[in-house]
């Protein structure tokens, strides 16, 4: 078998590629039961924006995804391909497929976060006030509460950020639910 390590690195490849679009599936899947539920419950849910958010990368990984998928739909139809090749371009092509779906989604629902008593629930999961630290900006003036938050996760890198106009339930739901780091 002399294609035995370049189709073996196509496999490696596929996989890699199918395992990571999986896992954002499950974690888009989580981010929309932990609201589904908070709402469901009655407890109090405040609407904030993800400071992060930036429309442009998602209209990129949308067309850039949408280029590759018809391009590698193009040399299916071109080339005839053995069994091996055909399943892992149409492995490709499906995980490539369902990334674009979920670009989608997000171009729309990313930007909006829901702070709860129990954390912060955002696109792809929550940032729970006992695994995370919750700080808020530093207001310009000392009389007013500032609308930035800040969540720092254990090994993260940078702090997720999000701002809430309803101020006040913002910060009473954080002073009550926050622990106290040490």
């Amino acid at each position: 078998m002399k294609n035995g390590p370049m189709i073996a690195l196509a496999v490696f490849l596929v996989l890699l590629v199918l395992g990571h679009t999986v896992k954002l599936v499950f974690q888009v899947i989580k981010g929309r039961l932990l609201l589904s539920r908070a709402r469901k419950s009655g407890e109090p849910v405040i609407k904030g924006v993800n400071a992060v958010y930036k429309m442009i990368n998602y209209i990129v990984a949308v067309v850039t995804e949408a280029l590759f998928t018809g391009f590698i739909g193009w040399n299916i139809l071109k080339y005839k391909m053995d069994i091996i090749s055909a399943v892992l371009i149409w492995t490709t092509v499906l995980s490539l497929g369902l990334s674009t779906v979920i670009h989608i989604i997000a171009l729309f629902t990313e930007k909006n976060v829901y702070l709860t008593p129990s954390g912060l629930i955002y696109f792809l999961g929550r940032f729970k006030f006992a695994d995370c630290c919750f700080s808020w900006d530093s207001s310009d003036t000392p009389d007013s509460l500032s609308d930035k938050l800040y969540i720092y996760e254990k090994k993260a890198k940078f702090p997720f950020v999000a701002s809430f106009e309803d101020r006040e339930n913002a910060h009473r739901i954080v002073n009550e639910n926050s622990v106290k780091q040490q």
